[in-house]
C-alpha cells in the first residue's frame, strides 16, 4: 500500500509540475518504486507461500506413505499378503499426486473449508444467543409465582429440593449455590431469594444443547415434588 501510494503521488506530482527536468526525475522515481513494489511482492509471496505448499505436500505424502506401509503389512484370511497389486499401483499414483502443487493447494482449501464448517457450527451451537419461546416465558412466570407457597410449615421439605437442583443445574451458578445451603439454617425469605436467583439464572444458552425448557422443566419438576406446584 505504501509503495502504491508513493507511486501514485509521484505520478500526480509529475503531471502537476512544469519543468521537464523535474518531470523526468519524478517519472524515474515512480518507475523505481513500481519496480521495487513488484520485486517485493514476488519475493514476499514466494518466501511465504512456497514453503507452506511444500510442507503441505510433505504432510500429504507422509499420510499416504503410512497407508502404504500399513497395507504392506496386512494379511488376508488365507494368510497371504492382503495388499493387492492393483491397490499398490493405486496408492503409488496417489503418492505421486500428493507431491504436486495442485494437490497441496486443494488440501489447504479442504482443510480451510473443514475449519470454516466447524467454526460455523460452533457459532451456531454455542455462541449464538438463544431466544426464549412464549411457552418458556409462561413456565418461568408460573415457577416464580409458586414461590409464594413457601411457608414455615413446608420450608424443610422445600430445602430437600436444593440438593437435586444444584446437581441437575450445576451449569447455573445461581442454582449451584443451593447445594451449599442444604444443611444451613435459613428463613422462608432466604429460601425464596435463593430459588429466585436459580430461576433468574436461566437466561443464557448452555453447553451440550441444554435449553431454557430443559432448565425450567428441571426446576418445575422439583417444585412439584416438594408441593410448591400442584400436579395437574
Amino acid at each position: 500500500m505504501v509503495f502504491d501510494f508513493a507511486e501514485l503521488s509521484l505520478n500526480l506530482a509529475g503531471t502537476a509540475v512544469g519543468t521537464a527536468g523535474t518531470k523526468t526525475l519524478l517519472a524515474a522515481l515512480s518507475t523505481g518504486i513500481s519496480g521495487t513494489n513488484i520485486a517485493f511482492d514476488k519475493n514476499f509471496i514466494y518466501e511465504s507461500t512456497v514453503p507452506a505448499l511444500i510442507m503441505q505436500m510433505n504432510a500429504d505424502r507422509a499420510e499416504l506413505y503410512r497407508m502404504i506401509a500399513t497395507g504392506m503389512q496386512s494379511t488376508s484370511t488365507s494368510g497371504q499378503n492382503g495388499y493387492s497389486w492393483a491397490q499398490a499401483v493405486h496408492d503409488l499414483i496417489d503418492y505421486y499426486n500428493a507431491g504436486t502443487l495442485q494437490h497441496a493447494i486443494n488440501s489447504i482449501k479442504k482443510n480451510a473449508g473443514s475449519k470454516q464448517v466447524a467454526e460455523e457450527k460452533l457459532t451456531k451451537d454455542l455462541l449464538m444467543p438463544q431466544l426464549a419461546t412464549e411457552d418458556d416465558v409462561k413456565m418461568r412466570a408460573s415457577i416464580t409465582s409458586s414461590l409464594k407457597n413457601i411457608t414455615e410449615q413446608n420450608l424443610a421439605k422445600v430445602k430437600t429440593s436444593f440438593g437435586p437442583l444444584s446437581k441437575g443445574l450445576v451449569h447455573l451458578n445461581g442454582c449451584k449455590i443451593l447445594g451449599e445451603n442444604t444443611e444451613a439454617t435459613i428463613s422462608v425469605a432466604d429460601a425464596k431469594n435463593l430459588l429466585i436467583e436459580c430461576i433468574r439464572d436461566v437466561s443464557e444458552e448452555k453447553n451440550k444443547g441444554v435449553t431454557f425448557k430443559d432448565d425450567l422443566t428441571e426446576i418445575k419438576q422439583q417444585f412439584i415434588t416438594v408441593g410448591l406446584i400442584p400436579t395437574s
